[in-house]
Formats: structure tokens, sequence, C-alpha cells
């Protein structure tokens, strides 16, 4: 009896926290994480800008030496390591929802549009969105969907 009325009460919890009107997100709300090295003029970050086919918000880590740029949105550290820069580019974000990314992805022009599209539909803390491989010897990998409260993977959602 106790364990069903656990169950029960759960029930009813995990239901009241979907009746609750959560926030529609728009392309405002999106800001893109991008860790790189050796950018060292305002050009550089332009032409990698353009490279990525960015159209959102974006924060750059910049992993250099000497740096010459004068964006607010790129941040030069002499530190060395990916999982710093990320960590770095988290502490710094200010958007509600972050996309980490790498230097070498190139976005479809409707992006932002899609992932705040499946952050409204869907309630969960992290999605794992696709990026379609251009290279033939990196093919396309696909984790299987998970069924976790934090974590959902949409197989029919590339970016």
């Amino acid at each position: 009896m106790y364990c069903f009325a656990n169950y029960v009460i759960g029930a009813i919890q995990k239901r009241m926290v979907r009746w609750e009107k959560m926030k529609d997100y728009t392309e405002e709300d999106l800001q893109v994480l991008v860790s790189t090295q050796h950018l060292k003029e305002d050009k550089d970050v332009q032409d990698l800008l353009e490279k990525m086919n960015m159209k959102s918000h974006y924060l750059i880590i910049n992993q250099s030496e000497e740096s010459k740029i004068s964006n607010p949105y790129v941040i030069s550290r002499k530190e060395k390591g990916l999982s710093k820069s990320r960590n770095q580019a988290i502490q710094f974000s200010d958007k509600e929802i972050l996309l980490l990314a790498d230097d070498d992805v190139r976005y479809a022009s409707d992006y932002a549009k899609t992932i705040a599209k499946y952050h409204n539909e869907y309630e969960d803390d992290i999605l794992c969105f696709y990026v379609e491989s251009k290279n033939k010897n990196r093919p396309t990998k696909r984790l299987k969907t998970r069924k976790s409260r934090f974590f959902k993977s949409n197989a029919n959602c590339v970016i």
C-alpha cells in the first residue's frame, strides 16, 4: 500500500510540473559557445563566424598567446585544453540555451529556430542534436535514443 501511494503521489507531482506554463524559447535565448585556438585579429573572428554560418548570439573562447581582438564576445586565454575552454564559456555565458560548438562546424541557416523549437517541445535540461558530416572518413554517428529525465536524444533532428 505504501509503494502504491508513493507511486500515485509521484505521478501527480510529475503531471503538476508539466501543467505549469513553461517559457517559450526563441532564437534570442540561444548562445553558441565556441572553443577555438590561434585567433589573432578581428578579421579572423569574422572569418570564423562566416565559416560556421553563425546567425545567433555567440561567445568564443580563444586559446592564444597573442591576440589583438576587440570583439566583446571573444575571450582570449593563454590556458590550453578543450574542457577548460568549455567550462570558461559556460561560466561567462548569459543566455538560457547554450550550444557547445567546435570551430569546424557549419550550421544550417535555421539552426537557432530549430533548437528553440525542440527546447519548447521537450522539458529536458539537455538535448542532443546531430550535425551532418560532410567528411567521408568521419560519417555522422547517431546515439540511441535515451529515456532520461535530463537527456533527450532526437534522432530526427539535424542542425
